[in-house]
């Protein structure tokens, strides 16, 4: 899984996953709102940063987790035949 951003205007950045939107990063009152679509246990992922900077690090986190949790799968799957 390779994340990367998309500025589609000075105030809104899309998180994609290859050519499939996954999120955005919006600036809205001075602050940057982050959304993670996802479709686990407690719906998508939110955020809410003073900073740019804290809006992307809580998106690599939110990537680096669900890349942990599909390998833990893969090897239980792998394990389990």
């Amino acid at each position: 899984m390779t994340w990367h951003t998309n500025e589609i205007e000075a105030a809104t950045v899309m998180i994609q996953d290859g050519d499939r939107d996954i999120g955005s990063i919006h600036r809205r009152a001075g602050r940057w709102h982050v959304e993670v679509l996802w479709q686990g246990p407690g719906g998508d992922l939110k955020g809410d940063f003073a900073e740019y900077a804290s809006a992307l690090a809580f998106v690599e986190g939110v990537q680096k987790t669900i890349t942990a949790v599909e390998s833990m799968l893969a090897k239980y799957k792998e394990r389990r035949r």
